[in-house]
Order: C-alpha cells, then structure tokens, then sequence
C-alpha cells in the first residue's frame, strides 16, 4: 500500500523507508488485534494516527498538511485494494472455491497479481489526471501599481536561469501582459539579458525582467514571490490559450 501511495502522491522514498513504514503498520495490526479495542471509532482512530505515522516515516514528511493527505491517499488505496479482494472472495468462483478450502494456489497468484495490476494502473492514470490539473495556477502580477491576472503552467522543461545569479526565469508572453508594461520606459527598468537555447536555435537570447511580485494560487493557497526574474517572449505561449506564463519549476519548493 505504501509503494501505490508513493506512486499516486509522486513522492520520493527508498526502500528502507518503505519497509520500515511497512514494519510499523504491521506491529500496528498486531497491537490492535492484541488490545481488541471495545470501541470501533477509538481503532479507526488509532488506525489514522498509525496511517500517518506509516506516511511520514516512509516519505519524510514534516509538514502536517502533507501527513494528513498521505494518510489519506494510503487509506484510498487500501479501500480500494479491500474492494477488490472482496468481491472476488464473495462474487466469483474462484472466491468461493477458496471458501471452500480448495482454491489452487497458482489461481490465487494469479487473481493478487491482477488485482494489483489493475489497481496500480487505475492509481496511475489517476495521478495523471491529477497532475494535470495541478499544473495550472492562477497567476497575479504586480509591478509598478499595475497588475495583470494569467494563467500560468509549471513546466518542468522550463530550465532557463538568469546567467550570472541564477535565478529561474519564468516565460511571459508580451501580448498577455501588455498592460502591464505598456506605460513603463523600458530602459528604465531593471532589465537583463538572458542567453537561452530552444530546437533549432542554439544562441537565443531573451529580454528578462525583474518585476515587484508575483503571486500563485491554486486550491485556496496562495504564495507570493517578490523580485521575480520575468522573460518576455514574443508571440503566443499556448495555441489554445491555457496559458500565458511558463513558470519555473523550482518555485515549487516555496509553495
């Protein structure tokens, strides 16, 4: 369960990890059946806390949104798991011929393996999806008393980095943001150039500038960035307009 959730959160954690988090949700499993707790909601409570625990040993985490999330993505995969186990052991023959004591074990082999297939499929187009969707934040720019609303994509291609401070640019398209700049003197703003390279084109380079803030929201969160590195590109971004600003993805770790 811990290896679907790392695939469905997208996290990042070796297999000692895995296994010690699997180790205290087996002596988790133990203790309760042990205690035989009288109360349904104190084990199903006990069970979260152990879920979390599990999560935040396995993956690193501190933050108590993301424990909570975790412990919650893991409780997913093991409802769904129980779900499949359930209707084969009550709704096929092979169940009932396992109820029956008689089920050959290569059968068996062969139904936990689909399952897990199917599950770990199912998790992994749901993360898909998901990541799609998250991809996508709503984006504020102020510079000057102006500001102008846009879409923005975090791209992971997106490794363009100013050359002497190295700083992420983000990827704006001057038409999106026309009114944002078109009162200002642009020689008079703090301006760099930014040398780039792209298919077809080795030695670009690319106007950037550094304008009072930006800020991100996506889901009810909302982060600001002040002196963001901006590089102005021309022509569209997106042909469909999704978009008007490619950010950078290092801007993730603020969020």
């Amino acid at each position: 369960m811990l290896l679907l959730t790392k695939r469905l959160l997208g996290r990042q954690a070796s297999l000692r990890r895995l296994l010690t988090g699997a180790a205290i949700g087996g002596l988790w499993a133990c203790t309760a059946v042990l205690l035989s707790l009288p109360f349904w909601w104190l084990e199903a409570l006990l069970s979260f806390l152990a879920a979390m625990l599990m999560t935040m040993t396995a993956f690193r985490l501190k933050k108590i949104r993301e424990i909570l999330s975790a412990a919650g993505c893991f409780y997913l995969c093991a409802s769904a798991a129980g779900g499949l186990v359930n209707v084969f052991y009550y709704r096929t023959p092979a169940g009932r011929a396992m109820q029956s004591a008689v089920m050959p074990a290569y059968q068996l082999a062969l139904f936990l393996t689909a399952a897990f297939l199917i599950l770990y499929t199912g998790l992994r187009l749901f993360r898909r999806y998901r990541r799609d969707e998250q991809m996508i934040y709503d984006v504020e720019l102020w510079h000057h008393g102006k500001n102008v609303c846009l879409k923005g994509l975090m791209d992971t291609g997106n490794r363009l980095y100013t050359p002497v401070s190295h700083e992420p640019v983000h990827i704006l398209s001057y038409d999106a943001c026309h009114s944002l700049l078109s009162s200002l003197n642009l020689e008079e703003q703090n301006l760099r150039m930014i040398p780039f390279r792209s298919l077809g084109k080795d030695n670009g380079m690319i106007m950037g500038l550094v304008i009072e803030k930006m800020t991100l929201r996506q889901n009810g969160y909302e982060h600001t960035v002040t002196s963001p590195v901006i590089g102005l590109s021309k022509g569209s971004l997106c042909t469909n307009g999704q978009y008007q600003i490619i950010l950078h993805p290092d801007i993730r770790s603020l969020l």
